[in-house]
């Protein structure tokens, strides 16, 4: 008779083909998590490696591990049950081998609801990406934080982290480990950036160098990240981080380089301490680039550096301000440098956050190995205190390596200290990014104020109109003069106020001259007036994204 005691059963809940894929740490030491791990994907007694949907297979768990010179076999294993197109999460778990006689492994199955489970948990994941500095984000910290403390076994990390995800009001079907399988995802593989399309381009651009007087200028077009798809695969490898997908950066003068993903970046050598290209990908709400309410969906944005310039990317071409797609952000040269200076923040920040997430898993399996030592018996409390030290360890090898990972873009970026520190400074850094596009508005505004005095000015200069003047010079000059945030932050105060103001002198100075003014002069500062309009219902929208940062909102999403 055959053992069966290395046997798993796997259903397939689902309708989507699956592989069922064995991730698991070289060393004992390791921090790396879920699909950072060494991937392994398991063939099928029946033959062949896809599960089909709604359909029962067998694998066999079959590892050894060296210990004190002798060979072991391992009876605790963590398996993704992966779709089998791209490897997207459908369920994450681990099994333990049965201590009756013979063991056995329980069976796994995997809900019907698996992909739309994992769908959500992406949609979490970008959230917090996209809103770093949110009470969402800060209260998912605070429970892993509590959870990592007081829990004693799997069970009690669950029930923590379960009863946040249940406060919530849209992802209330999501849990932990939902959360660890997408995030080490979207890190470790290429598809999610390239919106898992056969194919998708990124356009990048710097910052363009505005005329002496403007605020606006077009970005410098550097180049275009282009993903295909390798034709004909049906099955995802799980040692190709690129995909199955052809990564290629293609210059302004069509020159192709090929491109590497790699924990979470784009890079152009995976050698090299700083390679030439690196580019790391996160999302951002669109309106805050665009400063168009209505575009409340979260995109993906690219940043980082390309031969020592600093560049932001999308998805969409950023080459004339009036173009279907366009972003506010790319056409004034001050915001755009704001924005990717932002990003590279943010993306110091978020490492910061992944280490709690990170220590939380670790805890979680380590727990398990007690559980599996202890022959099913609760660990001891004295065995708790241990692993909690051990896990903390982890932190200094988890930090050496995200440093690593900064320092590609060569801009002597450092990890903040805690996560405390790094909530506190991108709150800080949000402020001064959109106060940066908040100045450009207001310069916008002001180009139609002296757009508007030079029409009147032909017919003729009063006192009044040179008080206009001034006041309108005051305003430019301490916005482009401003060189710290604080100074700019006052600036913004003083012309905020002032604004209105010379808006009704100069509505005064249109009524004193009455019939002289021509039919054309009028029209044309009708037309300027509705410009300011709008503009000041940007500066608003702006003001009142500050006001969220600051209290932790997030505006309802499109998704």
């Amino acid at each position: 008779m055959s053992d069966t005691s290395k046997n798993c059963t796997i259903t397939n809940n689902t309708t989507v083909g699956a592989l069922i894929v064995d991730a698991y740490n070289t060393t004992s030491t390791n921090p790396k998590q879920v699909y950072a791990q060494t991937l392994k994907v398991l063939p099928l007694t029946a033959g062949g490696d896809i599960l089909a949907g709604q359909t029962s297979g067998t694998v066999v768990l079959n590892d050894y591990t060296q210990a004190g010179g002798e060979t072991v076999y391992n009876t605790l294993y963590e398996l993704i049950i992966a779709r089998a197109t791209d490897l997207f999460p459908l369920m994450n778990t681990s099994v333990m081998q049965s201590f009756a006689t013979p063991p056995a492994y329980p069976p796994v199955s995997v809900p019907a609801t698996g992909l739309t489970d994992m769908q959500l948990a992406q949609q979490f994941y970008q959230t917090i990406m996209a809103f770093p500095t949110s009470t969402l984000s800060q209260q998912f910290q605070q429970a892993m934080t509590a959870a990592l403390k007081t829990s004693t076994s799997t069970g009690s990390i669950d029930s923590q982290m379960n009863a946040f995800f249940a406060s919530t009001k849209e992802y209330q079907s999501v849990t932990f480990n939902m959360y660890m399988a997408v995030s080490t995802y979207v890190a470790t593989f290429a598809n999610a950036w390239a919106n898992y399309s056969d194919s998708y381009t990124y356009y990048i651009y710097s910052a363009g160098t505005a005329a002496s007087g403007s605020d606006t200028a077009n970005p410098t077009y550097q180049g275009s990240l282009v993903f295909t798809r390798k034709p004909g695969v049906t099955e995802a490898s799980a040692t190709d981080n690129n995909g199955g997908y052809t990564i290629n950066f293609v210059d302004a003068n069509n020159k192709s380089t090929t491109m590497y993903f790699n924990q979470g970046q784009f890079v152009s050598s995976l050698s090299l301490d700083v390679p030439p290209i690196c580019l790391q990908a996160t999302y951002v709400l669109k309106s805050q680039l665009s400063n168009k309410a209505s575009d409340n969906q979260l995109i993906p944005i690219l940043s980082g550096t390309i031969n020592g310039a600093k560049v932001m990317g999308t998805d969409t071409k950023q080459d004339t301000s009036d173009g279907p797609g366009s972003l506010y952000a790319f056409f004034h040269p001050k915001t755009f440098s704001g924005w990717v200076t932002l990003f590279l923040s943010v993306f110091g920040a978020l490492m910061a956050l992944e280490w709690i997430g990170t220590k939380l898993s670790a805890m979680g399996k380590g727990l398990l190995k007690l559980f599996q030592r202890n022959e099913g018996q609760p660990p001891q409390q004295s065995e708790i205190d241990e692993l909690r030290g051990q896990i903390e360890d982890l932190q200094s090898q988890i930090e050496a390596n995200q440093q690593e990972l900064l320092d590609r873009f060569n801009e002597q970026l450092e990890l903040p200290p805690s996560v405390e520190d790094a909530l506190s400074g991108l709150k800080a850094d949000f402020t001064n990014t959109l106060n940066l596009q908040s100045a450009d508005v207001q310069l916008d505004i002001l180009e139609q104020q002296v757009s508007q005095l030079e029409q009147l000015a032909e017919y003729g200069v009063t006192p009044e109109m040179q008080g206009i003047a001034n006041d309108i010079r005051s305003n430019i000059n301490a916005l482009n003069e401003a060189g710290t945030p604080a100074e700019l932050q006052t600036a913004l105060d003083q012309v905020k106020q002032s604004i209105p103001d010379v808006n009704t002198r100069l509505g005064n100075v249109v009524q004193d001259l009455g019939s002289e003014i021509s039919q054309e002069t009028q029209a044309a500062i009708e037309e300027s007036n509705q410009a300011i309009q709008e503009a000041q219902e940007l500066s608003d929208k702006i003001d009142d994204a500050i006001d969220d940062i600051n209290d932790g909102e997030i505006p309802d999403i499109d998704v």
